[in-house]
């Protein structure tokens, strides 16, 4: 969702939140890399590949994704050696993520919960189905969560699984 959305910052620290709650899972690491690849940082991308098959050791995406990324690393240098040129990554560079919360994970039970400044506050934001949030406190019929890009706010309870 947060790619569809060109959010790719937000997308990048959900997948390595993601990641480090599930540890065991190669999917993480793997679309973790894939995204790193789309958006040019290659050396980051190997890394995140390398750490999915390190969980799985025949996974078969991952490697492909390895072999492309050491692929297109080549053929850089090959260009630059080649033509004397100087290549630069079109990608903005890796900001530092959000420390992850501390609260329970959870996630958004159906589409559109809104997130709330405050209990019957105003509507910050509308959280999509399977979103994962952290469970802060609980007051009442109403929870403080915290999303995984550090934004704040109340759900009702009923929205969190």
């Amino acid at each position: 969702m947060l790619v569809r959305k060109s959010q790719y910052q937000d997308a990048l620290c959900t997948l390595h939140h993601m990641a480090a709650l599930v540890p065991d899972d190669p999917e993480m690491p793997l679309n973790y890399g894939a995204l790193l690849e789309a958006l040019g940082h290659h050396d980051d991308a190997q890394a995140a590949y390398q750490a999915a098959l390190t969980i799985k050791s025949n996974y078969k995406i991952a490697q492909k994704g390895a072999e492309r990324v050491a692929q297109r690393k080549t053929d850089v240098a090959t260009m630059t050696t080649a033509y004397g040129l100087e290549w630069t990554v079109g990608a903005a560079p890796l900001a530092e993520c959000p420390k992850m919360p501390e609260g329970r994970p959870s996630m958004a039970k159906r589409t559109n919960v809104d997130l709330m400044a405050a209990p019957e506050g105003e509507v910050l934001q509308q959280l999509d189905k399977g979103e994962r949030i952290f469970v802060m406190e609980t007051a009442g019929s109403m929870v403080r969560v915290q999303l995984l890009d550090g934004t704040e706010g109340w759900v009702s309870a009923k929205s969190v699984k």
